[in-house]
C-alpha cells in the first residue's frame, strides 16, 4: 500500500514539474511578447519626437498656417508640414499596434476624432494622399482605417473655433 502511494506521489510530483515548465514558457513567452512591444513603442516615440523636432524655429506659425489655411505655405512650410505629418501618423500607427496588442491606450473613436481633426484641412489631406502607399507599406489595415477616416467631412477645427467665438 505504501508503495502504491509513493508511486503515485511520484507521478503528481512529476506532473507538477511539467505543468510549472508549461506554465515558465507562456510566462517566458507573454515577457517576449512585452518586450517586444515595448521596444516598438519606444522606436515609434523616438521617431515621433525626432520629426517633430524638425518643425522649425517656430512650429506655432507653421501649423496655424497648415491648420487654418490662411496664407500660401512657403518652402520651409511644406518641410515642416511634411515632418509634422509624418510623426503624426507614427504617433498614430504606434497607438494602433498598441492597441492590437491589447495595451488600449485609446478608444476607437479618441483616436478617430483626433486623426479626422489633426489631417482635416488640405495640406493633410494632400500629405495622405502622396504618402499612404509609403506610410503604411508594413500596415495595410492601419492604411485602411486611415483612408476610412480621412473621407470623414470632418470641419476644421479652428474653423469652428473661429465661428463659435464669432457668434
Amino acid at each position: 500500500m505504501a508503495a502504491k502511494l509513493a508511486a503515485w506521489l511520484q507521478v503528481l510530483g512529476n506532473f507538477g514539474v511539467i505543468l510549472g515548465l508549461v506554465l515558465v514558457a507562456v510566462q517566458i513567452k507573454q515577457s517576449s511578447d512585452l518586450a517586444r512591444v515595448q521596444m516598438g513603442h519606444d522606436a515609434w516615440i523616438m521617431n515621433s519626437q525626432l520629426e517633430f523636432g524638425l518643425l522649425g524655429e517656430n512650429p506655432q506659425a507653421v501649423l496655424a498656417r497648415i491648420w487654418i489655411d490662411s496664407e500660401p505655405l512657403s518652402d520651409e512650410d511644406l518641410v515642416a508640414a511634411d515632418r509634422y505629418f509624418t510623426g503624426l501618423t507614427f504617433h498614430a500607427k504606434r497607438v494602433a499596434y498598441a492597441n492590437d496588442a491589447g495595451l488600449n491606450l485609446y478608444s476607437e473613436e479618441t483616436q478617430a476624432s483626433g486623426i479626422a481633426q489633426l489631417f482635416s484641412n488640405r495640406v493633410g489631406r494632400a500629405w495622405w494622399a502622396l504618402n499612404r502607399d509609403a506610410v503604411a507599406a508594413d500596415a495595410p489595415r492601419f492604411r485602411d482605417r486611415m483612408d476610412e477616416l480621412l473621407t470623414i467631412d470632418a470641419p476644421n477645427y479652428y474653423e469652428r473655433l473661429r465661428a463659435e467665438i464669432e457668434k
